[in-house]
């Protein structure tokens, strides 16, 4: 004869409740539009506006281009959305499309001589937010020697030795002096009666004032006499007749 018994089996399956920001670290990806962790140097595109709540219900504040943004948590709201907990306690959307790591995305190690453009500014990094200004002793037109590249959301960089970072915008590849030359010329004898031209013996570049104008040139010995009688002109010593 066969005899039966039950068994009694127990489960070990149990509903878990997940808080929302565990449900939504399940199902997030790496192609999602929010982060999952705090970015290390935060940054936005354009002013955005905080909020008083994590439900992102009131708006409290905003946020502006390239000013500090200190973050204290990731948080994800009744939505599901995650939020970013400002150290100040106001809320903001953990959003990439608003907010980016402001970070140093590429670099690599060069050495080239490079010329300075005008208007350049030297920082102390490649341009991140939190990036400062250097004061150097470094001026337009002159060369520098350049060892290493960046590129940040901001744009590319160069590093000039020993002194600090610079937009690639206000460097150039080859020698620009003779630009210098040319601005020069342009503000102190931009006259019709005047043919002035300067040629870069090196480059070849040149510079002037009304080049192709015909003129009749004076010797290198005459122009100590040239220059003494233009000298008499001025003072009313000599008159032209």
């Amino acid at each position: 004869p066969a005899f039966f018994t039950a068994k009694v089996v127990v489960s070990t399956e149990q509903d878990v409740e997940l808080t929302a920001k565990q449900q939504y670290e399940i199902t997030s990806t790496t192609y999602s539009n929010y982060y999952t962790d705090l970015p290390t140097n935060p940054n936005v595109y354009e002013q955005i506006p905080t909020y008083t709540s994590l439900n992102l219900e009131k708006v409290a504040g905003s946020l502006t281009p390239n000013t500090s943004i200190k973050l204290s948590d990731l948080q994800v709201n009744e939505q599901g959305l995650p939020v970013f907990k400002l150290a100040n306690g106001q809320f903001v959307p953990a959003d990439k499309r608003m907010i980016y790591d402001d970070v140093v995305q590429s670099s690599a190690d060069i050495s080239q001589t490079m010329w300075l453009r005008q208007s350049f500014v030297v920082y102390n990094q490649p341009f991140v937010n939190g990036t400062k200004e250097v004061k150097t002793n470094l001026s337009s037109y002159h060369s520098v020697k350049v060892t290493q590249l960046a590129e940040t959301a901001s744009g590319k960089y160069a590093h000039v030795e020993s002194k600090g970072w610079i937009d690639v915008k206000y460097l150039s590849d080859t020698d620009n002096r003779m630009d210098k030359v040319q601005e020069i010329l342009t503000s102190r004898y931009n006259k019709a009666d005047y043919s002035i031209y300067v040629k870069q013996l090196d480059s070849g570049k040149t510079a002037g004032i009304n080049p192709d104008l015909e003129m009749y040139s004076a010797s290198v010995a005459k122009l100590p006499i040239l220059y003494y009688a233009q000298k008499q002109l001025n003072e009313g010593k000599y008159k032209p007749s």
